[in-house]
């Protein structure tokens, strides 16, 4: 049967929470390497750790 002309395959985000919830930078940190090295799409951190985390990757 023909997809009609509009439909898009089905996508998904991965995300990947770690914000001060997770623990201290060492543990957040060590869960957001092994999140970027496993592709995910987001990471949820809090704002005191953006700039860190755009260091990291």
């Amino acid at each position: 049967m023909p997809r009609h002309r509009d439909a898009h395959p089905m996508t998904r985000s991965v995300w990947l929470k770690a914000d001060d919830e997770v623990g201290d930078w060492t543990e957040r940190k060590r869960r957001i390497t092994a999140g970027l090295e496993a592709g995910v799409d987001w990471v949820l951190v809090d704002e005191a750790d953006v700039a860190r985390v755009r260091e990291l990757g």
